[in-house]
């Protein structure tokens, strides 16, 4: 049973949580045999709106970090119809998802598979609405890729775009 999102959830939902974790079950649900609950979490820091687990309910799980491999995204990615520009540009970028998430890139790539021919070419259109989805750089480059400029994979993003949204700390 997957709790997504729980640290999001207010107080009078994470109780029930707690009881279903301790208790396998909830007034009258309860589990079926062999199934386990996991929870999704986003880090408690000041860059996400997120209520305190407390330790009792954080006790009942095993805590892991969980970051995105580029290359098994990749492979999703050809798999599932990710945009092409959208997994050329995470190809040539090591620090794609420092920058904006997993679903960030799916959801652009979504984006441009919604828009017709005409409006892909439409930077006045398609930038601003890349942008709801990444950086303002970043989706600069999408565009640009889109127009097929080769100049394009050559733009230095540093000195554009520092991440301050989601990040996942890579350790050596």
């Amino acid at each position: 049973l997957m709790l997504e999102e729980l640290n999001r959830a207010e107080l009078p939902v994470m109780q029930p949580a707690l009881q279903l974790l301790s208790a396998r079950r909830l007034h009258a649900y309860e589990l079926p045999p062999g199934w386990m609950c996991v929870a999704a979490v986003n880090p408690e820091d000041d860059e996400y709106q997120v209520n305190h687990l407390d330790a009792a309910l954080r006790s009942r799980f095993l805590q892991l970090e969980v970051c995105a491999d580029r290359d098994l995204w990749l492979a999703w990615g050809a798999r599932t119809n990710v945009h092409p520009v959208i997994q050329q540009l995470v190809r040539e970028h090591i620090d794609a998802f420092d920058v904006a998430s997993p679903r960030s890139w799916a959801y652009a790539s979504d984006l441009l598979h919604a828009l017709g021919p005409g409006e892909l070419g439409r930077e006045a259109l398609t930038r601003p609405l890349l942008r709801g989805h990444l950086p303002p750089a970043w989706a600069r480059l999408v565009v640009e890729a889109l127009a097929g400029t080769p100049e394009g994979a050559l733009i230095d993003l540093g000195p554009l775009w520092r991440p301050t949204g989601w990040r996942c700390s890579r350790r050596a």
